[in-house]
């Protein structure tokens, strides 16, 4: 948890530096939008799909067909009609494929999460800015600090410019760890396509109850630090309550979904006509 609380600070320190103060005012109404969203998603979120994705892919395709009208000088609206139906008609057809995709990136996402959790996130106890040096081997705490002008260059360091800095700490000290990212990613998003595409009813239940609670979180999250900084803090500090929090939603997100999704049961069979009495 102390590792998540450098990061979160490192992020805002950034965001206080870089981000000018007219881009930080739409935080909380967009706090609000994710929240919403995040419960429509939980909630709603697998009967909503297949329309979503076939009314996506038909907007897109109308754009597309737009596009290609002017460029081709063909009448735009029996382009831009036929294009919509072709591309909706593609969503809703290879719905099983846009799970699966859908699934594999989430799927990806959860193991990448864990293993950087695990072997990433606690190198931060040993990453030391450029410029901050201590004594080792059981010596003597002695710092030196760096001259005036480094200070502020660190203080004024891009997020890219950190990030770099940290991967190169990290592949230094795992040099294997590259490796170990591409293959669990190949792995995890291979298992998901296949699992969206087998069992496309329970992937769907599971991931948009995932991205669902991860909305809510999240802007839950945005709502408190900006308008209770002091209750963010201390919310970061009992990572037990936090945690139960987040899979209770989850549970009662995929109780939800699963209660709301079930299939329609299946029509009594047909009885025979009675014979007519002679």
């Amino acid at each position: 948890m102390n590792g998540l609380s450098q990061i979160l600070e490192q992020v805002n320190r950034f965001a206080e530096q870089h981000v000018p103060a007219e881009m930080l005012q739409p935080v909380v109404p967009a706090a609000v939008l994710l929240l919403a969203v995040g419960v429509v998603i939980s909630v709603l979120g697998a009967k909503l799909t297949r329309p979503a994705l076939t009314a996506g892919f038909g907007v897109c395709g109308a754009m597309a067909g737009g596009k290609f009208a002017c460029l081709t000088g063909l009448p735009v609206p029996i382009t831009v009609i036929g294009a919509a139906l072709i591309a909706g008609g593609v969503g809703f057809l290879l719905y099983r494929l846009w799970i699966g995709v859908g699934a594999a990136i989430i799927l990806a996402v959860i193991a990448l999460s864990a293993f950087g959790y695990v072997r990433i996130l606690p190198e931060l106890d040993t990453f030391q800015p450029a410029g901050i040096t201590a004594a080792a081997d059981g010596a003597a705490v002695a710092f030196e600090l760096p001259e005036p002008e480094e200070q502020a260059a660190y203080l004024q360091e891009s997020p890219q410019e950190w990030l770099h800095s940290f991967w190169n700490h990290v592949t230094s000290r795992q040099p294997s760890v590259q490796t170990k990212l591409a293959t669990i990613t190949a792995g995890a998003a291979l298992l998901g396509l296949l699992l969206g595409a087998i069992l496309a009813r329970p992937t769907l239940i599971l991931y948009t109850s995932l991205a669902g609670t991860a909305l809510v979180i999240s802007g839950l999250g945005l709502l408190t630090a900006n308008l209770h900084p002091e209750l963010y803090r201390s919310a970061l500090d009992h990572p037990r309550l936090l945690a139960g929090a987040g899979i209770g939603l989850l549970l009662s997100s995929l109780v939800l979904q699963a209660r709301l999704f079930r299939r329609p049961p299946a029509p009594p069979p047909s009885q025979p006509a009675p014979k007519a009495s002679r």
